[in-house]
């Protein structure tokens, strides 16, 4: 039969499947992530009176994707530390662990954010008789103090005003004398070491320490006897554009 003036009936017919479409998401729970692909009943399309298709037009399924990355979250900040002298301003440190829970990856962007130290000064129970060679007696010390102030993770915090020794010319105090900024040494705080019964390296990297103690001069500590957790080495000092105060 010829068809002139009316529309012929032609049933519909199922074209190809397309291609799959992205997973809806890169990680997750099984389930959470699909993709699906279609097809079209154009092949050739419905006229007239013809039949449409019945075949499923959409298919979905499930992709498998690996767990997103999670963001590691902060313990509970420890117990203030003793002051680190014996006589005038020193310096208290408290210290805490990204570890609750960790990062579930070693991705630098899912470190907590934020300090891992914070330092504030004290006043030991007795004035020293005099500043240690170099200082100059401050009415109100401020932060920075020493290189341990301007580390990666550390947090320096004023609260109040308090009077002490302290290194002219906004030089910091490093291994018991001032040096400019540029100078210090940068740490890498990590995690707390076994306990062995011996005593911890007495300076950075296992370094000796300068001449009469560490950071605070006769009267102070290094890093490590400061906060009392934490290991330390020395790293490149083509880095230094990274110590900066803990945010």
């Amino acid at each position: 039969m010829s068809c002139t003036h009316e529309v012929c009936d032609v049933d519909g017919g199922i074209s190809s499947w397309s291609s799959w479409t992205p997973c809806s998401k890169t990680c997750g729970d099984a389930g959470d992530s699909v993709k699906s692909r279609r097809r079209y009943c154009n092949d050739p399309p419905v006229q007239g009176n013809g039949k449409p298709c019945t075949e499923e037009t959409v298919e979905e399924v499930s992709c498998n994707v690996p767990e997103c990355p999670e963001q590691g979250e902060w313990s509970s900040w420890t117990p203030w530390s003793d002051c680190s002298i014996t006589c005038g301003v020193g310096e208290i440190a408290r210290t805490r662990k990204c570890d609750n829970p960790p990062p579930s990856s070693p991705d630098p962007e899912l470190d907590c954010p934020g300090s891992q130290i914070q330092l504030k000064t004290c006043e030991a129970p007795q004035e020293c008789e005099e500043c240690d060679e170099g200082l100059q007696v401050y009415e109100c010390l401020k932060c920075p103090l020493t290189c341990t102030d301007v580390q990666l993770g550390v947090e320096c915090m004023e609260e109040e005003c308090v009077t002490g020794c302290g290194c002219p010319d906004d030089k910091l105090l490093q291994d018991g004398e001032c040096v400019d900024i540029e100078e210090c040494r940068c740490l890498i705080i990590e995690d707390e070491p076994e306990e062995t019964g011996e005593e911890g390296p007495a300076g950075a990297g296992g370094e000796e320490p300068a001449e009469g103690g560490g950071e605070g001069g006769p009267n102070g500590p290094t890093l490590w006897e400061l906060v009392k957790k934490g290991r330390q080495e020395l790293v490149k000092k083509d880095q230094l554009e990274l110590v900066k105060k803990g945010q």
